[in-house]
């Protein structure tokens, strides 16, 4: 490490350092991108589709969707996962378009709150083009899982591409968990990287306990995160 290098860590330690002299390792954790776009921009777009379907075609009652959004033909209509329109008639976009919509204001806040916070940290890590990969890849392949073990449900939701984030990060984890703890920015990294593998693990447990909650509205459609 040059000292140039050295110099630039002991100055970025006395600007978070306390009082008492200690530093809180993850004060002092850089990422390569400063802002989360993509995360970001998907957020706004799922939140003005959710605000059209909703002004377009109104709210069901709590009976039907008790997660205060549109009936369920609407999602249908807007790109719902449907296994019988996606293998008979051929219509492939629906293995995407499931990660724009959501059942309703609750189950878009709790989508939101996960990739603003979460999401959008990784994105800042990895960078916009790899967190692409992993969030579009992710939303395909669980839509497809979804069309083999439920295909009597329409599916909306985000879930499956959060799950891909919060797996790829949990490999990450594991992969770096034998990495050199020595110097500065390694100790800053483990001591970040321990902080996500709670954050990833527990959002794994909520995204997994909200994305079987079922709305039984006829056929069965599944909100999902």
């Amino acid at each position: 490490m040059s000292l140039a290098e050295i110099e630039r860590q002991r100055q970025q330690l006395a600007l978070h350092q306390k009082p008492d002299g200690s530093v809180y390792l993850l004060d002092v954790y850089e990422t390569p991108q400063q802002y989360g776009y993509c995360s970001i921009l998907f957020s706004l777009v799922q939140t003005l589709v959710l605000v059209i379907m909703m002004w377009q075609c109104g709210i069901a009652p709590l009976t039907v969707n008790p997660m205060v959004g549109p009936p369920p033909d609407v999602l249908d209509y807007w790109g719902a996962k449907n296994t019988p329109k996606i293998v008979e008639d051929g219509e492939g976009w629906r293995l995407m378009t499931p990660m724009l919509l959501h059942a309703g204001i609750f189950h878009w806040m709790g989508n939101i709150s996960v990739q603003l916070e979460t999401g959008l940290q990784f994105e800042c890590e990895w960078g916009s083009g790899v967190w692409c990969i992993v969030y579009l890849t992710s939303t395909v392949g669980s839509s497809i899982l979804s069309v083999i073990m439920m295909p009597q449900s329409l599916s909306v939701g985000s879930s499956g591409a959060v799950m891909g984030l919060f797996g790829a990060k949990l490999s990450e984890i594991l992969i770096r968990s034998c990495e050199p703890n020595k110097t500065l920015q390694q100790k800053v990294g483990h001591a970040m990287r321990k902080h996500q593998f709670i954050l990833a693990g527990g959002g794994c447990i909520l995204v997994m306990v909200f994305s079987f909650i079922p709305l039984w509205i006829g056929r069965p459609i599944w909100g999902e995160w």
